[in-house]
């Protein structure tokens, strides 16, 4: 996963272990947020969870800028907050590529974790 985004794998594993433990409220409406935007906005179909489409359409969804739709703008500022309170290479770093990486990597676990875990 990392070698997608050239991010250190155990920052981002030591930053996802504090969010488990510390933040899993956040977690939680994150991992809603995420299935609503693709069952609800997308009109997508719970069976495909597990097809290699559901990955796609979530990485499409996730590189949408300037947008309105409440469930993005709710999925990125969870995904802040979450990096914010839990990784301190994220906060660091002030160069923006590699915010919006660590943050891309971190939905993109998310991601991995739904399609993983969905029972059809």
């Amino acid at each position: 996963m990392c070698k997608q985004t050239k991010l250190n794998e155990q920052r981002v594993k030591l930053a996802l272990e504090k969010m488990v433990e510390k933040d899993a409220q956040y977690i939680g409406t994150l991992l809603g947020n995420i299935i609503a935007y693709y069952l609800s906005d997308l009109g997508q179909s719970k069976t495909m969870i597990k097809n290699t489409r559901f990955i796609t359409l979530m990485k499409r969804a996730y590189s949408i800028s300037n947008t309105e739709n409440k469930t993005i703008l709710s999925i990125k500022k969870l995904l802040d907050t979450l990096m914010e309170r839990n990784s301190t290479e994220y906060l660091k770093t002030n160069r923006l590529a590699t915010k919006s990486n660590y943050r891309f990597t971190v939905y993109l676990y998310f991601v991995l974790y739904i399609q993983r875990n969905c029972s059809s």
